[in-house]
């Protein structure tokens, strides 16, 4: 009787061979259907893409150890250095309304104060992360001229 294998990410594998998981880690293969090519690890079943179940949209095990490249990641962005209270120009829907900024939320999106307020007459800022310095009807009339 021969030993199962199957065609995983670009090799054949079987029983007892190593892979890595997003998750746990170094672990290795512990049962391999068939029919349609799939293997077990951690007693959860994965496709030979990688990806497990249907509902899956990227690999969470692969043949080597995955790192994600420095490119993947977000490089800060160099926020404007704003006073409190500057008029800020914040999309709502289809329209862009003044605000006062607020402040930087942690995620990096602006604070701006609701209702028209500022830091002197409102108490509560929320945040977006579509927002301008300059009026964009401004802007649309300059293009037109």
């Amino acid at each position: 009787m021969s030993e199962k294998t199957v065609d995983f990410c670009d090799g054949t594998w079987k029983i007892g061979d190593s892979v890595f998981h997003s998750e746990y880690g170094w672990t290795e293969i512990q049962n391999i259907e068939l029919i349609p090519n799939r293997i077990c690890v951690k007693s959860q079943w994965f496709r030979a893409d990688g990806r497990s179940g249907r509902m899956s949209a990227l690999p969470t095990i692969f043949p080597n150890k995955f790192t994600v490249p420095d490119e993947a990641y977000e490089r800060p962005v160099e926020r404007p250095d704003l006073a409190m209270d500057t008029p800020i120009w914040v999309k709502k829907g289809h329209y862009w309304i003044p605000k006062h900024f607020a402040g930087w939320a942690e995620d990096g999106w602006v604070k701006y104060w609701l209702d028209g307020c500022s830091s002197h007459t409102g108490s509560v800022a929320v945040t977006t992360d579509e927002w301008r310095l300059d009026d964009p009807e401004k802007e649309q009339n300059d293009e037109q001229n």
